[in-house]
């Protein structure tokens, strides 16, 4: 028999082994699924904040594209390309946060790691909306691209760390007949936060216009 069929078959018997807690008795359906949605709900109570915090964070990466125009009038002088490699400046700084992040989860903890990823995200994310560019006034323009872009790089090096952080925690937290239920809400929850950014920016656009956009947007 293969080996790699011998692995698998055991490796299912340990998990429905825990999951019926031991016995060798088959749970029934209806057992199973209340089973299945009492674990559920226990690992929504214990990671929601962390779920709340991977979807603010990619956020502000649907945020940043959709408000291009705006960023570019304020920091780039106008310029379309100076705003998209501003916005490149956050992919080039994640492999160096993925590298830090990791070693971090390691040698101190994955919650660590995902807690210093999760602050640095917030950070920067918060920072960049606080920032002054031209429309503010001219004189805090230089001020506010020097400050965009290190916020960008913070952004960069917190993402980095974080999916795999983020997935290892949760695969170590959640019960056994939710684990993979557990690593897809890291995908779940950007998509919710790039829905989210673009329903907040054609709310904003109808209420503010072009000008206050590039003002207060």
């Amino acid at each position: 028999m293969d080996d790699r069929a011998i692995v698998t078959t055991d490796s299912e018997k340990d998990i429905e082994s825990t999951a019926t807690g031991g016995s060798s008795d088959k749970v029934s359906p209806q057992s199973g699924g209340k089973l299945y949605l009492k674990d559920s709900l226990q690992f929504l109570r214990l990671t929601w904040p962390l779920l709340l915090g991977n979807t603010l964070e990619w956020y502000e990466f649907g945020v940043y594209s959709y408000v291009e125009t705006e960023i570019a009038d304020n920091f780039f002088e106008g310029s379309s390309m100076g705003a998209w490699l501003g916005y490149a400046v956050t992919f080039v700084a994640r492999p160096l946060g993925g590298i830090i992040l990791g070693v971090i989860a390691d040698h101190c903890g994955r919650k660590l790691s995902v807690n210093l990823s999760l602050a640095g995200m917030i950070l920067a994310t918060v920072g960049q909306g606080c920032l002054p560019g031209k429309y503010f006034g001219g004189d805090f323009q230089l001020v506010g691209f020097v400050l965009l872009m290190i916020c960008r790089a913070l952004q960069g090096l917190s993402a980095g760390g974080e999916i795999g952080a983020v997935s290892a925690y949760l695969m170590e937290v959640s019960p056994v007949r939710t684990i993979g239920m557990a690593v897809c809400m890291i995908s779940v929850g950007s998509q919710i936060a790039w829905a989210f950014a673009s329903a907040m920016l054609a709310l904003l656009n109808q209420a503010l216009g072009k000008e206050l956009m590039l003002v207060w947007g």
